[in-house]
């Protein structure tokens, strides 16, 4: 039995497997990969993606944990590592696996990108503009999407008219930036015109029609919009709330109508779409 071609052969099994979203056959390939060949870097790392896509990110940690006791070099390791500690609630370890990936790779764009996010989330907006500016100094065609970035940041600050002083900016420089107006319309739900909301919600999803993959494209923005949701409600939870100001507590609500508000339309449309699809 030649256990090095074994290994060849499930491995490449296994990435076939997931290039067909058969998961599961995946991991079972990459598993069998690594049995006959306990060296082999890339079974392991590819495991860590299928389980991250699988949303089973307590194991994919595990997996990439190893991944760096490997290669302590992996940047791509570190990076994946990142979003799954992230999704894990870890911003902390999430943070120190991006600055490592751009301590290894300075010109490493989508470390800095993702770094500036998690800070974002994490309240640390000055931090992460300083992020969104090395972005565009690295990728100066990339300022559509620093737009949009720096506009929802000032968005969760309520800071509404710099909020759309920015999507506004990213608009001209792409029109079709389905989620830019689709952010402006969290935004002048905040400022109470819900004329000019639904105006630029419409836009949005007008821009999302021209896509193929309108279906992909809705379940990834509900997916974020549900996730910012539960951090702020998780803010105001009874321990938290405590520790607000009058201020501070009227924003959080005001951001989270908001975000129920564009949810609930998200929704409505996905179901529709989905139910014409289906005919």
């Amino acid at each position: 039995m030649n256990k090095k071609k074994d290994a060849i052969a499930y491995y490449e099994k296994g990435e076939s497997a997931f290039g067909e979203t058969k998961f599961d056959q995946a991991i079972l390939c990459y598993t069998r990969t690594s049995k006959l060949n306990k060296d082999c870097l890339g079974s392991h790392f590819e495991r860590g993606r299928t389980l991250g896509e699988q949303g089973k990110y307590r194991k994919a940690n595990r997996v990439y944990r190893r991944v760096l006791l490997m290669d302590p070099r992996s940047k791509l390791a570190y990076y994946n590592n990142g979003y799954v500690l992230d999704m894990l609630g870890k911003t902390d370890e999430s943070i120190e696996m991006y600055q490592k990936v751009i301590d290894l790779d300075p010109r490493y764009v989508d470390g800095y990108y993702n770094l500036a996010i998690v800070l974002t989330t994490e309240g640390k907006y000055e931090e992460a503009e300083e992020f969104y500016k090395k972005v565009l100094e690295l990728k100066p065609s990339d300022a559509p999407q620093v737009s949009n970035c720096m506009g929802y940041s000032y968005f969760l600050r309520g800071s509404f008219s710099k909020a759309i002083t920015e999507f506004q900016k990213a608009l001209t420089l792409d029109e079709n930036y389905s989620i830019v107006s689709l952010n402006m319309s969290l935004v002048l739900y905040c400022e109470d015109d819900f004329e000019g909301a639904l105006k630029s919600y419409e836009e949005g999803i007008k821009t999302l029609e021209n896509k193929e993959d309108v279906m992909e494209t809705l379940k990834e923005y509900i997916a974020n919009y549900t996730c910012e949701k539960d951090r702020i409600k998780k803010k105001l939870d009874d321990k938290f709330v405590e520790t607000l100001n009058n201020d501070e507590r009227l924003l959080l609500n005001k951001l989270l109508t908001s975000l129920n508000n564009i949810l609930k339309l998200l929704n409505q449309y996905s179901y529709h779409e989905e139910k014409e699809n289906k005919l």
